[in-house]
């Protein structure tokens, strides 16, 4: 198979070769949409790169005096979410004088993946690492905190300190809501399974089963990540009389998916189909009409995930932390009531 190049991504993104360089080593010079598009374009092509590495000490690492870099493992980038919590812990880390390295993997081979995670861990001066990674196994993050301490930032990882939010009760409280405004049959729409959309899930099941509502297995729909092909998939269940009255959605990418395969049907957000999405990143403003969404305070979890980890260099023999942060239901245009 050809080695995907910068060049690859460059034509894929619609840049310039110079403009894919400047991403992968100074990321900030960069405006926000430019690289949400590069990112994408890499993740397509299955290009895999780390970045953002600042001359440091490779005789120093896994927590000893004299490393300051730290080592940020994503899985993608299609999915704003990431780029933003990433900017968090980016500040975080510059405020107490570190530097990150990013290492972005293909999540459909992680187990060929880890293997070379391991050994990039073995060569780079890392000090510690931050997981923006869900669903990675438990076995997994034990053998990576053994080799660098490690803190799960966006996911519950009982094995290591980590940030996250409720997920359970933001999506029950989601859910309660279109059923307030009344919806009746409401679809879950998922991505991955992993134990965030898990939670997720079991909010809406509950919130229907106490409404008094049958919770109907078609109405759980799983989609890829992929925008288009989530709009078809979506779009396949408004084709019947027994269609949804509201979608609940996993993540705010696959709610604007939701919000266009209704306008597509020829249907009317949020007088046909009410829909709600989950993160609320800038995708949510940009929406039309603007997505109702369950808002987590992105950001700060990446800064938050990063200061856990720094203390904990600090004080190696301080116990786990593990912090539940609240998710709020913003309301905007595409819910009634």
């Amino acid at each position: 198979m050809k080695k995907v190049t910068v060049y690859d991504v460059a034509v894929l993104a619609g840049v310039s070769v110079t403009t894919v360089s400047r991403v992968l080593n100074h990321p900030e010079s960069v405006k926000e949409a430019t690289r949400e598009k590069i990112f994408q374009a890499m993740d397509e092509l299955g290009y895999e790169y780390v970045f953002k590495i600042p001359e440091t000490s490779r005789d120093e690492r896994g927590g000893q005096e004299g490393s300051r870099l730290i080592l940020v493992i994503v899985p993608y980038f299609t999915n704003p979410f990431h780029s933003t919590a990433l900017d968090g812990i980016k500040t975080a880390a510059q405020n107490r004088g570190y530097d990150i390295v990013i290492y972005n993997y293909d999540h459909n081979d992680f187990l060929e993946t880890f293997e070379r995670l391991l050994d990039l861990i073995d060569k780079l001066p890392v000090c510690g690492g931050v997981l923006l990674s869900p669903g990675i196994q438990a076995d997994k993050i034990q053998l990576l905190d053994q080799k660098l301490p490690v803190v799960q930032c966006a996911d519950i990882a009982k094995e290591v300190s980590y940030v996250a939010v409720d997920d359970y009760a933001a999506a029950k409280s989601a859910v309660n809501y279109l059923l307030r405004h009344g919806g009746r049959k409401i679809a879950f729409i998922k991505t991955a399974e992993m134990d965030f959309v898990r939670n997720r899930e079991r909010g809406y099941c509950d919130a229907m089963k106490e409404a008094g509502l049958p919770v109907v297995p078609q109405d759980i729909v799983s989609v890829p990540e992929d925008y288009e092909t989530a709009v078809a998939l979506i779009s396949g269940l408004l084709g019947g009389e027994d269609r949804p009255d509201a979608f609940f959605a996993s993540s705010d990418l696959i709610a604007v998916a939701a919000v266009n395969a209704v306008s597509r049907k020829g249907l009317r957000v949020p007088e046909d189909v009410s829909v709600v999405g989950f993160d609320d990143t800038y995708l949510a403003a940009m929406s039309t009409p603007p997505l109702t969404t369950v808002r987590q305070p992105i950001r700060r979890m990446g800064e938050i995930a990063c200061k856990m980890l720094l203390d904990r260099l600090a004080n190696p023999s301080a116990p786990c932390e593990q912090i539940l942060l609240n998710a709020d239901l913003v309301v905007r245009g595409t819910t009634r009531g």
